[in-house]
This record gives structure tokens, sequence and C-alpha cells, in this order.
């Protein structure tokens, strides 16, 4: 298994988000090799680079890569290397015990009633959802990447290229980004969700529009939003 397969969700690990007994974890800390090894002996899915199958367990390791190559703790790059640098001054790796200015409060509905959505602990999600942010703080987070100040232009690239399986077919996946079209625009977009909240963010490069909206109730996903705003925005409303 490749660093690129865990990077494209094509390595053929369980997520560990998909085990049975995922929600009598959630509120148990844990840490980055304890959640690793949740799935360690696990019967692969299918054979590294052969298929493709969103994968939570592959953004733990490359947390955990990270931090062995790096010597500092997957928050403390985060911060260092990308918030401080792309001016995310808004932005947190995610924490039960800080207080955090205007922090959202998380929501679901039950029987069409809502009420407080269940706790999660924040060492769960670790490199695969554990961040806190606005929608200003991603549009500087996709300024920054597309004028290459975190990653080289060559790497931008590779993480929005479609990586094609043996086969010849598309996984429209690239890097931790989907490769979309709206109304016949080329769009890089991805979503989000955890206990409370759930969340999509599109770009159109050629347009140079972005389009992000958060949602602090994991209802309904927003993503139909982004497109019909994306489209409005380039003069192309969906109907």
């Amino acid at each position: 298994i490749t660093i690129e397969q865990l990077l494209n969700h094509t390595s053929g690990i369980v997520s560990y988000t998909s085990k049975q007994d995922f929600s009598a974890k959630m509120r148990t800390d844990m840490k980055p090799m304890e959640i690793i090894q949740l799935t360690t002996k696990d019967t692969l899915e299918f054979k590294p680079g052969s298929k493709w199958n969103y994968n939570n367990t592959g953004y733990i390791i490359l947390g955990y890569i990270i931090e062995k190559l790096s010597g500092q703790t997957y928050e403390e790059y985060v911060h260092q290397h990308l918030f401080a640098p792309a001016g995310m001054n808004s932005s947190f790796y995610g924490s039960e015990s800080k207080i955090i200015r205007n922090r959202a409060k998380g929501y679901e509905r039950e029987k069409n009633v809502l009420q407080n959505s269940d706790y999660i602990s924040m060492t769960l999600p670790y490199a695969a959802g554990s961040l806190l942010s606005t929608v200003e703080d991603l549009w500087k987070w996709n300024k920054a990447l597309y004028s290459y100040k975190l990653i080289k232009k060559e790497s931008v690239d590779k993480a929005t290229t479609p990586y094609l399986l043996p086969t010849g077919k598309s996984t429209r996946y690239g890097y931790g980004l989907s490769i979309n079209l709206v109304q016949g625009s080329k769009a890089i977009e991805h979503g989000g969700g955890i206990p409370g909240f759930l969340t999509d963010a599109i770009y159109l490069p050629n347009e140079d529009v972005f389009v992000a909206v958060f949602s602090n109730c994991d209802c309904k996903s927003p993503d139909n939003v982004t497109y019909k705003i994306a489209a409005l925005t380039i003069g192309k409303p969906l109907n």
C-alpha cells in the first residue's frame, strides 16, 4: 500500500468509521495508533490500487506519518504549516476543553425534532476530520492552495487529477478532492460530516469561483446548495 493509495482511497483498507462497533467507541479518547489498530486485523476489501472506496483509516495513517516525519503532533503541524501561512486565524484543531470564540453547537434531527447531536471525542476523527473552521477561512485556504503558497503547483495538479483504475475507469477523485462538473465547468469539491455538522465546498478553477456552505445540523447535506450557488454565479443556473 502506497502513500498515494492512502490519499486517493484506493488502499483497500477497511474504514474504521464503517465498522459496526464504531458508534459505541465515539465517546472514547484514542491515540492515532489505537485508531489504526481498529482495522489491522481486517482483511483488505480489495487489492490495493484496483478499486476506489472512501476510507477514513487512510487519512488517520497519513496523519500519523506526518507526526513521525515532522516530529510534531498533527495539530502543531497543521497550525504551523497550513493555517498560519494561509492566514486562517479562525481555524483550529478540534478540542472539547479549549474555549473557541463563536464555536457553533451541533444538532441532529430525530423524528422531525431537533436535538443536540451525539458526543464524539475529537481524538477519534484526528487527521480524517478534527478541524474547526469558517467559510471565510476556507476561502483563504482555497486562495493559498491555488496560489501555490502551501504546496507546489505540481502537487496541486496531482491532487486535482482523477486517479485512473487499472481498467481505465476514472475514480473522479484525486488526493482528498473530488473532480466533478457544474453545468459543464470543471469543479473541485469535497464535503464533510461529523455528528452535528455537515459541510460542502466547491471551486470552479476556470471561473475562479469558490463556494462553501456549512450546516450545524447533520440533517441534510448542503452540497445541493453549493452547486446551485456556483451555477448561479457563473450565469448557468440549475433548473
